[in-house]
């Protein structure tokens, strides 16, 4: 058997560990069949390849490459990846685009040793050799970036670049360019092309990571504005509670003046009803209690006052400790931003109809918190947190999963029928 023959085997081997590097495969992750079952596939494709390639001769085996190589591979890390079509298709693509190196090397060595197929194939394996070094070191973490954070959209745009090349290659293979002699039009037609196709890798992730953190920054920025804003409200709203009892200590001495004209004069029942009237006005002063933690009261009193005003049930029923993991700011802005999309969910309500509820419990050492509200209407979602459509709108659940997911948490938004979930586990310590 030609030395030659075993270049299809050693290649797949190559694109296997190269997919394995770019799309971060964690084997440790996966359950004993399956790593079983994933590397004997892989190995199982190699060696029909290897026999392939034997048996029909290389120029007729590499008409068959698609369906023999390509497309199995794609199904294969398809299934155990499980990252999407999409994204398979441009890892394909870029695994194609990547073994071009060891193409332009072969070119070399034949042209300065023709016909040393040892050689050739020494030199094969030193460049996939090579090339893995440089794609761990170089693009790994930005493959690692790209795949876990850029959409289907971003994908299918992009992979129109390794697409036209994989055409190009294709469309080239077999054709005579000895005409084009050795010159700088030879090396053009032969070798720019890949050079460019990787210039554009080298872009898109060096680019995409640099707008994407840009975004990032502006949605942080927005967070904080949306921290100031929350407690700017808060602090209006003790401003304004200290006001009513500083008034309140100052009538005092008036109300007591009225209960005793009333009981002098022998009106029992208008005391009496005078002094229910003041006990309304101070429980409307005071800071509802609903659990240890005085920054939490502090809030939901708030939003309590809130919702009576504006007719919307309002049921808490809350566990939450006087020390949270979070700081004060987190907890206000986390609360604050949950409560005041229900509160603008609801208010598009017929009255009957508006109700939020408010849960939170500590168990198995973490704080779970729930925030429930009826809506109508549909519910549109980016990244798993729902959008929204007003201007200047939209930051709060994504401050609110970045604070969570900060401390180890989980934070889920969903909907079931009419009502809308927002619901976050944080552990206590």
């Amino acid at each position: 058997m030609h030395i030659s023959s075993y270049s299809a085997f050693f290649v797949l081997i190559y694109v296997a560990i190269l997919l394995y590097i770019l799309m971060d495969v964690r084997v440790e992750r996966m359950t004993g069949k399956d790593r079983i079952a994933f590397s004997l596939t892989i190995l199982v494709v190699a060696v029909v390849n290897l026999v392939l390639n034997i048996a029909l001769g290389p120029e007729n085996y590499v008409k068959t490459i698609v369906f023999s190589e390509h497309i199995p591979f794609f199904l294969i890390f398809l299934y155990f990846t499980k990252c999407g079509v999409v994204k398979m298709f441009f890892m394909i693509l870029t695994a194609f685009v990547f073994t071009a190196p060891s193409v332009m090397v072969s070119s070399l060595v034949q042209s300065v040793i023709p016909g040393k197929t040892l050689a050739l194939l020494f030199a094969n394996l030193v460049t996939y050799i090579v090339c893995l070094f440089i794609a761990y070191i170089f693009f790994k973490q930005g493959f690692n970036y790209l795949l876990r954070n850029a959409d289907s959209k971003f994908f299918a745009i992009f992979s129109i670049v390794p697409f036209m090349f994989y055409i190009y290659v294709f469309a080239g293979t077999g054709k005579d360019f000895s005409s084009l002699g050795t010159g700088l039009a030879a090396l053009g037609v032969r070798y720019i092309p890949t050079l460019l196709v990787f210039a554009f890798y080298f872009m898109i992730l060096y680019f995409y990571k640099k707008i994407r953190e840009q975004n990032e920054l502006e949605k942080d920025q927005a967070a904080l504005i949306l921290e100031v804003d929350s407690a700017e409200k808060q602090i209006a709203y003790l401003n304004e509670k200290q006001t009513q009892t500083a008034i309140y200590q100052h009538d005092i001495r008036h109300h007591l003046n009225a209960i005793s004209g009333y009981l002098k004069s022998g009106m029992t029942d208008k005391a009496m009803e005078y002094i229910s009237g003041v006990y309304e006005d101070v429980d409307n002063l005071l800071e509802r209690r609903y659990c240890e933690n005085e920054l939490v009261n502090m809030l939901l009193s708030s939003f309590a006052s809130k919702a009576e005003e504006n007719g919307v049930q309002f049921d808490v029923d809350v566990v939450v400790p006087e020390e949270l993991p979070l700081s004060d700011t987190e907890v206000t802005t986390v609360l604050s931003n949950a409560i005041e999309n229900a509160f603008n969910a609801v208010q598009k309500l017929e009255e009957e109809d508006r109700s939020i509820r408010i849960y939170s419990a500590i168990k198995l050492n973490k704080l779970i918190l729930s925030v429930e509200n009826k809506f109508d209407g549909e519910i549109v979602a980016h990244d798993g947190i729902p959008v929204s459509s007003r201007p200047g709108h939209g930051y709060g659940l994504r401050s609110i999963r970045s604070i969570i997911q900060k401390y180890g948490g989980l934070c889920d938004f969903s909907a079931d029928g009419n009502v809308f979930a927002m619901k976050i586990v944080v552990p206590m310590k």
